[in-house]
Formats: C-alpha cells, structure tokens, sequence
C-alpha cells in the first residue's frame, strides 16, 4: 500500500513513524506544516524520516497547487492525515482507498 502522509507534526508522528518502522506500508511523501512551540516534533523529524524512504518532503500551510501536484504523481493508494486545516474533500478522489483523517479535536470546516 503506497501512503501519503498529510498533517501538522505532533499529532501525526504517533500515526506515521509507525507505518514507516514496520513496513505497513510504502510512505511515498510527506507534507507537513512549521511545527509551532507545543510540537515535540518538529518537521526536521519528518524530513529525517522522507528522507530515509526516499520519499518527496514539503511544507506548506495549506493545500495548494505544488501538493496537488505531488499527490497526483506520487499515486498513492490512501492518504493519512491528522491535524490539517485544509479542504479534504478536493483531493480525496485522487486516492483509490480515500482519506483516513482521525477525528483529535474539532474538525476544520469542509
């Protein structure tokens, strides 16, 4: 299963570090936002981790046209995201399994 992995630092590194450990999949990028002063985990981790698999590194504030971009070259079967304030809905067709974005606090309005 290829994955893309979608979301601000903190909350996705329980989700993501794992996958990339066991094998539960081939991460094929990673998208990030600056981590703020409450993350323990900065985007330096995440890079760290692209990096180690070979996968694209980008961060952005929002869904833009260099993310759509790369998700729709990377072709990645599900998209993981957690924690990320941006519409969803526009890019979740372009994954045959969808999005799985884990509900932690209140959802961005889509």
């Amino acid at each position: 299963m290829r994955i893309f992995i979608l979301g601000a630092s903190e909350t996705l590194w329980p989700t993501a570090r794992p996958l990339h450990l066991t094998g539960g999949g081939t991460v094929v990028a990673v998208v990030t936002r600056k981590s703020s002063l409450r993350h323990t985990r900065t985007e330096a981790d995440f890079k760290a981790m692209a990096d180690e698999v070979g996968a694209p590194f980008v961060i952005r504030e929002e869904m833009d046209e260099s993310v759509l971009d790369l998700v729709k070259s990377v072709s990645a079967d599900i998209c993981i995201a957690v924690d990320w304030d941006g519409p969803l809905p526009e890019v979740a067709g372009l994954f045959s399994l969808g999005v799985a974005s884990p509900g932690f606090g209140d959802p961005p309005p889509h």
